[in-house]
């Protein structure tokens, strides 16, 4: 009896551990307008024995209606739709899963196509209302927008402005017309670039899209593969932030802890100071907290050993992708990174600010702002997203693109 109970157990226990993967995922292309004109779109995947019905719904503010797309999941580990003429594709697409990096994915070859969501099945909102456009380069900051020429654009001029959202008046872009382009004759399509806050860039999207005769709005397309000082980190919200609010002085707490902390394991002298804690104006109101830091170059840089000084900003945000109920995104940069030729002895304080003196990069910003993501994120149970390009002589080993990883070096 007692053996029948085990092996009872152990049978539910197996099947307990067996994924479901069926529930709510994302679908896109970077080389396919999934849902035009978006390259990204919603889906409910949904399983019933060897059938499956994937539903297609567009990104939040896009007015279009779902599509459901009956398919077939006979072989396991495929999954394989007829697919519409909604997307430039059409006939049988086969779906292959994977599971990486805490993901799960069904990838097509053919089309490029992805159909993915985290192992822990929560999609941000920021996963619902952007498209990240290719994974190189820094996705911040900037919003672009097309809409047909024969709109009101100057309604769309002076909502922006009003709220803030920018700073002088549209001008326009020829950059980005092509993404409309094989569905509105490009002749008759508007463009824009936006410079817009960090953080807002959700928030800007969805009031875009509201519009009328605006067509597309999302983060800027194809934003180059360049270096950049900016990245970003996932960190526990435990302590600071609920599902609607974050306490702007008890985030700043938690960060200046967490870079002190660091900076202690080293066994040199740092200097840390709070310089500013503020909200942003614009809505979703993030919380910005700028450190001031003194530190040696082998702990701030991994590199040297002079003293290196800097501002260290962090920013909670919205636009970034993956991001679970638990946690909040926040957005990492270093600004005003200068260094000197005094050496660091073992016990010695840093030295004036006359001795710090030498301008650096923003390549050397992006590796201090990677430096200090990735000790913040690994303590606060979180993990961190860089892409750096150049390479540094020294540490060529320790410049990596770490995607949904803990940002450890190689």
């Amino acid at each position: 009896m007692v053996d029948k109970f085990r092996v009872s157990l152990i049978v539910l226990l197996l099947a307990c551990s067996v994924p479901a993967w069926g529930g709510e995922y994302l679908i896109e292309s970077y080389y396919t307008q999934v849902f035009p004109p978006s390259h990204r779109a919603l889906a409910e995947m949904n399983f019933d024995g060897p059938d499956v019905t994937l539903t297609l719904r567009p990104l939040n503010g896009y007015p279009r209606k779902s599509t459901t797309i009956k398919g077939d999941n006979s072989i396991p580990g495929e999954v394989s739709f007829f697919w519409p003429q909604i997307s430039g594709e059409s006939g049988v697409l086969v779906f292959k899963k994977t599971i990486e990096d805490r993901h799960v994915y069904w990838k097509n070859e053919s089309t490029q196509m992805v159909i993915w969501r985290s192992l822990d099945d929560s999609l941000s909102d920021a996963d619902r209302t952007l498209t990240y456009p290719n994974w190189c380069g820094t996705p911040y900051g900037r919003v672009s927008f097309a809409m047909i020429a024969s709109s009101d654009l100057r309604s769309v001029n002076d909502f922006l402005l009003s709220r803030r959202y920018i700073d002088s008046a549209l001008s326009k872009s020829d950059s980005h017309s092509f993404l409309l382009g094989q569905y509105v004759d490009p002749s008759e399509i508007l463009a824009f670039d936006l410079e817009v806050e960090v953080g807002t860039e959700a928030s800007v999207a969805l009031a875009l899209r509201a519009f009328p005769g605006v067509q597309w709005a999302d983060l800027t397309w194809g934003g180059g593969c360049g270096g950049s000082e900016i990245g970003y980190m996932a960190i526990s919200s435990t302590g600071f932030a609920t599902a609607n609010y974050i306490d702007a002085q008890a985030f700043a707490t938690a960060l200046m802890q967490r870079v002190e902390s660091y900076l202690g394991r080293s066994g040199f002298s740092s200097e840390v100071s709070l310089l500013e804690v503020k909200r942003s104006i614009l809505p979703p109101y993030a919380p910005v907290v700028k450190l001031e830091v003194a530190a040696p170059s082998i702990v701030s840089r991994k590199i040297g050993d002079t003293w290196d000084s800097f501002n260290l900003i962090f920013q909670s945000t919205q636009a970034i992708p993956g991001v679970p109920p638990d946690k909040i995104g926040v957005v990492v940069w270093v600004e005003r990174l200068k260094t000197g030729t005094k050496k660091v002895r073992s016990g010695d304080p840093p030295p004036r600010s006359e001795y710090i003196d030498v301008e650096l990069r923003p390549f050397d910003e992006a590796l201090v702002a990677y430096v200090f993501a990735e000790a913040i994120s690994s303590e606060a149970d979180g993990w961190c997203d860089f892409f750096v390009q150049e390479h540094a002589e020294t540490r060529e080993d320790f410049l990596i693109t770490d995607y949904y990883n803990d940002c450890s070096g190689k």
